[in-house]
């Protein structure tokens, strides 16, 4: 897929479209884009190149130059989605609310699909979505339409 500007006439909105598209294709696609939208993001504002992102997962280079600071996101993750007073699912889906205002459709995709996996019906991710655009505006219910597309596709 070429997300460079000049193949979308210079417009985010399309190559966030065609990343959203190819990340629809598969769950590898998924954690590709996402690290893609983020370098598309910063190569939109700043005018870097974005044609030699390497794919895969995100934090290896955390792995391979600072492991002490990945162990201390990771032990912070485990603690922030461990069960407590509230469940992991309440969590998963909160997390993936704060992903809606923040405006990251792979986010809410991949947390939704983590909520799901752990119990979490469709009324909830939902619900939880209502709250996103209620706190955030219409910026959270314009990345909630894309992920839900994604997540519950319709069969049309």
């Amino acid at each position: 897929m070429d997300l460079s500007r000049k193949n979308h006439n210079g417009n985010p909105s399309s190559m966030r479209r065609a990343l959203f598209d190819s990340a629809r294709k598969s769950s590898q696609g998924l954690l590709r884009a996402c690290n893609k939208q983020w370098f598309i993001s910063v190569g939109i504002l700043t005018g870097l190149e974005v044609n030699n992102i390497s794919e895969g997962d995100p934090l290896k280079i955390l792995r391979d130059v600072d492991p002490e600071f990945l162990k201390v996101f990771t032990d912070t993750e485990n603690l922030a989605f461990s069960e407590g007073a509230l469940t992991a699912k309440t969590k998963t889906l909160v997390a993936m609310a704060i992903d809606a205002t923040h405006g990251s459709v792979q986010g809410v995709v991949a947390l939704a699909q983590e909520a799901i996996e752990i119990g979490a019906t469709k009324e909830e991710i939902i619900e939880a979505l209502r709250v996103a655009y209620y706190i955030g505006g219409a910026g959270a219910i314009y990345t909630a339409a894309y992920a839900l597309q994604t997540i519950f596709p319709s069969n049309k």
